[in-house]
């Protein structure tokens, strides 16, 4: 008798997982497609357009040209606290072939990551194109929490030919922060019309 409870227990048990195990692997596949179905139509909305170019994506979303980079933001690491070695850090992104005329300023998000990073950092940021014209401007009040960044290209006077530039560099120098060993964080870098 209890040979004969333990076989009905036994088969009642097994025979209520098989249906329900057929149940999750048909909605797995279903739900994956109807997911896989939304983001191409999102996609398609947005209207976006990636281009890979040493390691950045540049992904153009509407007007605005963005530089992604996937595993975080940039890190600009600096170490002044010794005498030797160089007073000066740089970050240097290499722009892939884009025309930039008619973009009207340059925004990104900076935040200063140190032993006693007060909000009194000054970076600064510079644009190069290929006829080797170069133009720097400094951003100042960059601190521990993120900050957000405008520049309006009218303002890097010394570019003449936006129709293809080649750098976007990220300087610190000794003289203008306070913290002598640290990182520079770098993220949302875009382009708006």
């Amino acid at each position: 008798m209890k040979k004969e409870i333990s076989d009905h227990i036994a088969k009642t048990f097994f025979e209520k997982k098989k249906p329900s195990r057929k149940k999750e692997k048909k909605a797995i596949p279903r739900r994956l497609w109807a997911l896989l179905v939304v983001m191409i139509s999102l996609a398609a909305v947005a209207g976006f357009k990636v281009m890979r170019f040493q390691g950045i994506d540049v992904l153009k979303v509407d007007s605005n040209l963005a530089l992604i980079k996937h595993d975080g933001p940039y890190r600009l690491s600096y170490d002044f606290s010794g005498s030797a070695g160089s007073k000066v850090e740089t970050l240097t992104l290499e722009m892939p072939e884009i025309d930039l005329r008619g973009y009207r300023k340059l925004r990104f998000s900076l935040r200063l990551l140190g032993e006693d990073s007060p909000r009194d950092g000054t970076i600064k940021v510079s644009l190069i194109n290929t006829r080797k014209e170069t133009s720097s401007l400094y951003v100042q009040s960059v601190g521990r929490s993120w900050t957000r960044i405008d520049i309006p290209c009218g303002n890097f006077q010394s570019i003449s030919d936006w129709s293809n530039l080649r750098q976007l560099a990220f300087t610190v120098e000794e003289w203008n922060l306070r913290p002598k060993k640290g990182v520079l964080f770098i993220d949302a870098i875009e382009f708006v019309k």
